[in-house]
């Protein structure tokens, strides 16, 4: 849906932006993710 909108318009400002929120996705995804599980696993009695 962004993208195609985006890449209408502007191609590269829009294909920039989207890379670097997959990458900070990503990044978040790796550090929170796991931390997630470690307090459901801590939490639970």
């Amino acid at each position: 849906m962004l993208w195609s909108q985006g890449r209408s318009h502007q191609p590269s400002a829009e294909s920039r932006r989207a890379g670097v929120m997959v990458r900070r996705s990503g990044w978040v995804l790796g550090v929170l993710l796991p931390s997630v599980m470690v307090m459901v696993v801590a939490w639970r009695p």
